[in-house]
Order: C-alpha cells, then sequence, then structure tokens
C-alpha cells in the first residue's frame, strides 16, 4: 500500500499534464494536407487506385469470412450427423485463405507500382522545372561554407517556394520544403518535398 500512498503504484507510469511517459514532448498530429499536392501525379494512375481498393475490399471482406467460416466449421463440422461435410468445411476455409492471400498480394502490388510511379513522376517534374530555370539562377546561388540551411532556403524562397524547420531537442528535425510545380507548362499547386 506504501507504493501507491506515495505516487509510484498502478498509476505513476501514466503521463501527466500533457507530457508522455519520459517527460517527452506529446507527438504532434500528422497533417494530410499537403498530400492535396500530389494528387495530380496520382490521378494518371486511376486504374491502380481502383484496382488497389478493390483489392483492398476483398481482402477485408475474406478476413471478415475467415471466422464464420470457422465458427461454422466447429460448429456444423464436427456434429455426428455432418461428418462427412468436415472436408467441404476446409476446403471453403482453404478457398478463403486463398482468396485472402491474393487480394492482400494485388493490394500490395497496385500500391507499391503506384508509389514508385508518382515518385518517378515526380521526380520528372522537379528535374523539368529545374532544367527550366536560367544559369543565373544557379550562377547567384551561394555554394559551400557552414550556410547549407541557409543557401536551401534562398535557393527554395527564389522559386516561389517556402522552408520550415522544425527541431525538438532530443527527438530530431524535421526539414520540409515547398516549391511550386508546373506540369506541361501548366501552373500546378505547390508540391512538398
Amino acid at each position: 500500500m506504501k507504493d501507491m500512498a506515495d505516487g509510484r503504484g498502478f498509476g505513476a507510469a501514466l503521463p501527466r499534464e500533457g507530457k508522455s511517459l519520459g517527460g517527452q514532448a506529446p507527438a504532434r498530429k500528422p497533417k494530410l494536407r499537403p498530400l492535396i499536392a500530389l494528387w495530380p501525379y496520382a490521378a494518371r494512375y486511376r486504374g491502380h487506385i481502383v484496382a488497389a481498393c478493390a483489392a483492398l475490399v476483398v481482402a477485408s471482406l475474406a478476413t471478415l469470412a475467415v471466422p464464420v467460416a470457422v465458427r461454422r466449421m466447429i460448429d456444423f463440422g464436427f456434429s455426428a450427423e455432418r461428418v462427412a461435410l468436415i472436408d467441404q468445411y476446409f476446403a471453403v476455409m482453404i478457398a478463403v485463405v486463398g482468396v485472402l492471400a491474393a487480394a492482400s498480394a494485388l493490394r500490395y502490388y497496385f500500391v507499391t507500382i503506384l508509389g514508385e510511379r508518382v515518385v518517378a513522376d515526380l521526380r520528372a517534374a522537379v528535374f523539368a522545372h529545374l532544367t527550366l530555370l536560367s544559369a543565373a539562377f544557379f550562377d547567384a546561388a551561394k555554394t559551400g561554407g557552414q550556410n547549407g540551411v541557409i543557401n536551401m532556403r534562398d535557393r527554395i524562397e527564389a522559386i516561389g517556394g517556402t522552408l520550415a524547420i522544425d527541431s525538438w531537442p532530443d527527438h530530431g528535425t524535421v526539414v520540409s520544403g515547398r516549391v511550386p510545380m508546373t506540369d506541361a507548362g501548366r501552373p500546378d499547386e505547390a508540391a512538398s518535398i
């Protein structure tokens, strides 16, 4: 009882007043809004998106069917009257697991291919944008020394972008840059890198 009375009992390890365990700052909620800028690149592969979603739905339904198949196999397959049906129940169970495996594999394939193609298109767009910049941009930009972040900020701001640096002691640093992107001469929303 002494452990609980002096605050080192059951609730001693719980976070208090907005701090997590160990006195660390609470984790920030991730913002998904910057991902909207990737939609023009992902929209080129609508068929892959639809196929990945369809495979996800099939895998989810197969996952939900597994407990039902097991329950029916146990409830009806092991009764004396229906002992001959046990083979059929196991065959159905194996078919459900096979559908689950195939749908999961297809979902993984389509999501992976989609991600790789979007990243490749984004890299091509960045390269195309860099090749459109005048030589004066590269000549005016400073290099060397211990001012890499300053150079990075100046270069990103020179093309109309923004640079944000968030740093937390003992937790690391996040550097995010937003640069305006164009696709085939059409201005587009800023893409985050």
